[in-house]
């Protein structure tokens, strides 16, 4: 189906944690937010910790100065010999960039990714057990001090530097203890459907959120009950879980959590009592603790005290055992948690199943629709209704350049050429057009009834084993196929001889209804499903869609705009370029409903999702036009562009030797060929208009269980209703959902020369929790090659 969506908005808030110490020691240091608040003071121990970001109306933070007029920025030190004073620097909001600043901890915990923008705030102090943090700085080996800028020419990566305890007291230690490395596992959640950045813990309920409030989380109303919120995967060595939450309760809200069977105490208590929250922003940490370490699922359960108002959580955050190790590379740490990485998967060339999505579809259902390669004949029908504009000479040739024109004629491409292109001239369609090439010149078919019959027409259809509804468009296709039946021979267009009529083009005369969701004036790809035959074969697919299509976007010469121009396009065939995908089998790549399933996709850039550019690479296997390049050790690779070469890599994370499984695909995306015209567009949707760079695509195409949902996917995923996607581009910005970009893909999420898979997803994990087993470094990319490292971890 055309994608019928409004732009998506992105969710972005600030989580602030305060941890405290209490060992006294003789010098201070006093922190003056000058924003008119009381200046805080800490003592400089062994457990000293910066405090908390200020805030100062919409103004942004820019660090802690060792002058009032912040000219010299302070950092932490070794020791003191007094007690000092230092001011933290404001700017005015900055004007929105596009670029992210990537705060690496250093202590392996995930990158925290922030736009920079009018809201940037730096994130809140990270943790690294009892080292001091002594502020952020542009190099790894922090050197150099980074002070917030104005503006932003990039994306930049700022670095955590930590010091050893200073003298003067005992530092805190941690409780529980366990003899691996901690680190705290942080979920800050996103959405209501407790949504997290990619690589971080993920959490579930059986509760139905509310909502979701940018300050204090997902909502849940206190008269829906109870909710238990459980993680995905074990922890183990757990110590301490700390849970962000708040509520508008007057009687508050009640916490408890658990790691697999053991209760966890926050203050000497299993059950915790959260006060109702004096303004909408304030946030309370509650900090459980284990007695001594312990490991399994973590469990969060909130309590309602009244039957009126709402529970808030915004994050849960682990500290536990880690495992992992060396990624390769340049080193970067894949931590996770202990015995949770993938094991080794096998791919057997001999044994490998190849079939692509029209060989299962038809294994399973007998027939398909349009076949994906070879020489095919299709069937396109004008349909003219009687209180429309009559269908002209002029409209027929315009039609007939859309479906068999060239580049030429079109000012981009037909549906015949763009197929030529994109499957390597693995498939060629040539379209019969009724009164252009096929029947009388300039004679069209009439249906019996005006456009708003067939738009109101709904019928229950017994056909004696079953009975369905019957709508408009497929009295129309009846209608059409029963004129036909006479005058041409319709077995031509069962090319494959699987008995059934490939498919059939239905263009209409009336105008395409771009408002309402319930009209049949749209464009889509369905199925006949009675049992009448024509010519001895059984109809089956067909599309549905306007001729109003052809000017969506077109340069046309009476100035008329229907979605805006596109310098240059004269007819614009993207819409049944889409719907032809539809025809061989392929999903929308979009999300019809954002209030359910996993959300993710591939944010607009793709021919079956905002009807832009080239097919994807998952595409293109699906359709049997491309064989990828199975990575099975550790290897470097050259790969030139996909949308000319069919390159592709496809690394294995939950194998089944098929393409029917989880894995990455990764290949080179360029600005060119299929791609040009769409990304040459101001916006554009694919990725601003960027002239290249690395994709890589997480794939989930299992078929355990066929047209399971109402979706109708004959994969078990898709990209609407289930909780995992079935494709989705892993952000290189290591965003989630687009959330910085309004949900669709920019230049960021593209991987660039140099960018390293672990450095921003550093626990990135197959769709069962476990870790991945290998890195991915971009060594260099252009807009002709580029050259990737694919790294396993020992054995």
């Amino acid at each position: 189906m055309k994608r019928k969506i409004s732009a998506l908005l992105a969710v972005v808030f600030a989580l602030v944690l305060v941890l405290t110490a209490c060992t006294p020691t003789v010098y201070t240091v006093t922190f003056d937010a000058q924003n008119g608040s009381a200046p805080t003071t800490v003592k400089f121990d062994g457990s000293f910790q910066l405090p908390a970001t200020p805030q100062n109306g919409d103004k942004v933070f820019g660090g802690w100065y060792t002058d009032a007029q912040c000219t010299t920025p302070w950092t932490v030190p070794q020791t003191l010999t007094g007690n000092i004073t230092v001011y933290a620097k404001w700017t005015e909001p900055s004007v929105t960039t596009g670029y992210n600043v990537v705060f690496d901890a250093q202590n392996g915990t995930s990158p925290i990714i922030v736009p920079f923008d009018s809201n940037f705030q730096l994130p809140a102090t990270p943790q690294n057990g009892d080292k001091v943090f002594g502020g952020w700085y542009t190099d790894a080996q922090c050197t150099t001090p980074w002070t917030v800028p104005e503006t932003l020419t990039g994306n930049i990566v700022v670095y955590a530097k930590w010091t050893e305890p200073s003298g003067g007291g005992q530092g805190g230690g941690s409780q529980g203890g366990g003899s691996g490395e901690a680190t705290q596992l942080t979920s800050v959640f996103l959405d209501q459907y407790l949504t997290v950045a990619n690589g971080c813990l993920q959490y579930t309920t059986g509760s139905t959120a509310n909502s979701f409030d940018d300050n204090r989380g997902v909502q849940f109303l206190q008269n829906g009950g109870v909710v238990t919120i459980v993680s995905s995967s074990n922890v183990e060595g757990v110590t301490v879980v700390s849970v962000t939450v708040a509520t508008n309760c007057p009687t508050g809200m009640q916490v408890q959590v658990s790691v697999g069977t053991t209760p966890l105490k926050c203050e000497g208590e299993t059950l915790v009592t959260v006060a109702q929250q004096s303004h909408y922003t304030q946030l309370t940490t509650l900090n459980f603790v284990a007695d001594e370490a312990v490991s399994g699922a973590i469990t969060v359960i909130l309590t309602p005290t009244a039957a009126s108002k709402s529970m808030y959580i915004s994050s849960i955050a682990v500290n536990g055992e880690v495992g992992g190790g060396s990624q390769g590379g340049d080193g970067g740490s894949q931590g996770g948690v202990s015995g949770n990485v993938m094991p080794q998967q096998t791919y057997d060339a001999n044994t490998f199943d190849s079939d692509n999505l029209q060989d299962k579809l038809l294994a399973y259902d007998g027939s398909i629709g349009l076949p994906s390669t070879g020489n095919i004949d299709c069937l396109v029908v004008p349909v003219q209704f009687s209180d429309t504009q009559a269908i002209t000479s002029a409209d027929l040739e315009k039609l007939n350049k859309a479906f068999n024109g060239t580049a030429a004629d079109t000012g981009w491409q037909s549906v015949s050429s763009y197929y030529a292109l994109s499957s390597y001239n693995k498939l060629n369609l040539n379209y019969d057009i009724w009164g252009v090439n096929i029947g009388t010149s300039g004679n069209v078919f009439t249906a019996s009834h005006d456009s708003a019959y067939y738009n109101n027409y709904n019928q229950t259809v017994d056909v004696g084993d079953y009975t369905y509804t019957q709508y408009g468009d497929e009295v129309i296709l009846l209608e059409v196929l029963e004129w036909l039946e006479g005058q041409i021979d319709l077995t031509k267009y069962d090319t494959n001889n699987d008995g059934c009529i490939d498919a059939v083009y239905l263009i209409y005369s009336a105008d395409v209804d771009y408002q309402s969701d319930s009209s049949i004036y749209w464009a889509y790809v369905t199925w006949y499903s009675g049992n009448r035959q024509f010519d001895g074969k059984d109809a089956y697919y067909y599309l549905f869609a306007g001729f109003d299509f052809m000017d969506e976007d077109a340069d046309r010469a009476d100035g008329t705009e229907y979605s805006g121009t596109i310098e240059g396009l004269n007819i614009n065939a993207s819409t049944y370029i889409h719907e032809t995908g539809h025809l061989m089998g392929l999903d929308d790549y979009y999300d019809y409903d954002m209030t359910v399933g996993s959300g993710e996709g591939l944010g607009g850039a793709d021919m079956m999702d905002y009807t832009v550019g080239d097919h994807g690479v998952y595409s293109k296997i699906m359709l049997g036009w491309i064989t990828p390049t199975v990575v099975t050790e550790s290897k470097t690779f050259t790969i030139e562009p996909s949308t000319t070469s069919g390159d592709c890599l496809l690394v294995m994370l939950d194998f089944d030797n098929s393409y029917f499984s989880e894995y990455l695909l990764i290949d080179l995306y360029s600005a060119t060929g299929l791609n040009a015209l769409h990304a040459s567009q101001a916006n554009s949707y694919l990725y601003d208009g960027a002239s290249y760079g690395v994709r890589i695509y997480h794939v989930s195409s299992s078929v355990n269980n066929p047209y399971s949902d109402e979706y109708g996917s004959f994969t078990d995923n898709n990209n609407t209703y289930s909780s995992i996607p079935l494709i989705k581009l892993v952000e290189a910005d290591g965003e989630n959902k687009f959330a910085g970009t309004r949900g669709y893909a920019s230049e960021s999420d593209l991987w660039q020369t140099g960018d390293v898979f672990s450095r921003v997803f550093p626990m990135y994990t197959r769709n069962d929790g476990k870790l991945v087993n290998f890195d991915i470094t971009v060594d260099s990319v252009s807009q002709t090659s580029a050259t990737v490292t694919i790294t396993f971890q020992a054995e």
